[in-house]
C-alpha cells in the first residue's frame, strides 16, 4: 500500500482508473487457468482516485461474493488503511455509473463516471 500510495503522489491529477466487473472471479483473471465465476457481469467504473473506484466496484459487485470466497481473508482493510496512510482520505461525488451508458459533459471533480 505505501508503493501506490508513493506512486499516487507522483500520478494523481493526471490518470484515470477503470475496472470491468465482467466475469468476476475468485483470483484475478490474469492467471491461469479456470478460475470459478463469482459475481455476474456488473458492467465498468472508472474515476479519477484507485482506491474511489475499487470501493465503488465492491458496492456493485456486492462484498458477499469476495466473503463466501475468501472466508479468511480480511479485503477490507485495503480500504482503512489507504485512509490511515493519507493514500484515500475522502470519497467524492458519485455519477450512476452503469454499462452501456455514454457518459457527456462529466465534471473533472466528478469520482466516478463510465
Amino acid at each position: 500500500m505505501e508503493t501506490a500510495a508513493a506512486v499516487w503522489n507522483k500520478i494523481k491529477g493526471r490518470s484515470i482508473f477503470i475496472n470491468a466487473m465482467l466475469n468476476v472471479t475468485t483470483d484475478c483473471d490474469c492467471l491461469p487457468g479456470n478460475n470459478p465465476v463469482i459475481a455476474p457481469d456488473a458492467g465498468f467504473i472508472g474515476g479519477f482516485h484507485p482506491v474511489a473506484v475499487d470501493e465503488e466496484s465492491v458496492k456493485r459487485v456486492g462484498a458477499e461474493a469476495f466473503n463466501k470466497t475468501h472466508p479468511h481473508v480480511n479485503w477490507r482493510r485495503q480500504f482503512s488503511y489507504s485512509r490511515e496512510i493519507g493514500l484515500f482520505s475522502q470519497r467524492g461525488s458519485s455519477l450512476a455509473a452503469t454499462a452501456g451508458v455514454r457518459l457527456q459533459n462529466f465534471e473533472r471533480s466528478s469520482t466516478f463516471f463510465t
